[in-house]
């Protein structure tokens, strides 16, 4: 297994089917519900990345051998703005471009920052993002973790298959999931307060007994009879627990941790 694994690296077969194994240990051991390891083994069975599966088992103890994931070496954006003007100059092209090197707005150009999912300003941006790439706010379902999200939408190509789409500040079509379910009624994000969403983010400590949780994330999807908010958390002691909401926030059930 190679040592430069990331948690953008994509995963395989073998790393999902690793992952589902933990989640079947931990639900025999009695540290997650049967609701629980339900919901978490079909995340992973579509999770597109190591560090989409690394968020499913962060609060679950286990001794299997799982990926170590590294953290993706940074890049210094302004030393790449410096070569490209130092270039630019040399070649005899840079007039326009060597004035830009002592103004802080050209290297901020170049700016990774991850995207704050789990904050109203975030969400916003990324449900403008949906409605602009897509043409509208129509989704299957969208999993929100702090700095990324999945989006799962029909086939433009082929809509009785569903298509992932990640979202970490821009939205790419990732991968094909499978054959869509006949009828699956959609989720419009123009009907989805960010405001609530962020509201039971924050709150889901508190609401499921889990301290501190480590682990938080969203699942917004529809249920046989309506659309729904399930919220995650999960914290490093191993205490998990969830909770489900209607779109306005409303709480339909919950639940927490139980020592």
């Amino acid at each position: 297994m190679s040592d430069n694994l990331t948690r953008e690296t994509r995963a395989r077969n073998a790393d999902r089917e690793a992952t589902c194994a933990v989640l079947d240990s931990a639900f025999a051991d009695g540290q997650l519900t049967a609701t629980e390891h339900a919901e978490l083994t079909e995340l992973a069975t579509v999770a597109i990345t190591l560090g989409d599966l690394e968020e499913l088992t962060s609060d679950i103890q286990t001794e299997a051998s799982l990926p170590v994931l590294h953290a993706k070496a940074a890049t210094d954006r302004r030393w790449i703005a410096v070569v490209i003007i130092a270039l630019s100059v040399a070649s005899g092209i840079g007039f326009g471009i060597a004035r830009m090197a002592s103004d802080s707005t050209a290297v901020s150009t170049f700016s990774t920052a991850e995207p704050k999912l789990h904050t109203v300003s975030g969400l916003t941006a990324m449900f403008r993002a949906i409605e602009t790439k897509f043409g509208s706010g129509l989704v299957d379902e969208m999993i929100i973790y702090p700095t990324y999200a999945r989006v799962t939408r029909p086939d433009p190509a082929a809509p009785r298959k569903s298509l992932d789409s990640r979202y970490d500040g821009e939205l790419v079509e990732t991968s094909s999931v499978g054959t869509r379910e006949p009828g699956l009624v959609q989720i419009d994000v123009a009907e989805l307060d960010p405001r609530v969403v962020i509201a039971l983010l924050d709150g889901a400590g508190s609401t499921t007994a889990v301290q501190n949780p480590s682990t938080l994330y969203a699942v917004v999807d529809q249920t046989e009879t309506e659309p729904t908010i399930q919220i995650h958390a999960g914290n490093d002691l191993g205490e998990s627990g969830h909770l489900t909401a209607a779109l306005d926030g409303e709480i339909m059930s919950i639940y927490p941790f139980k020592p």
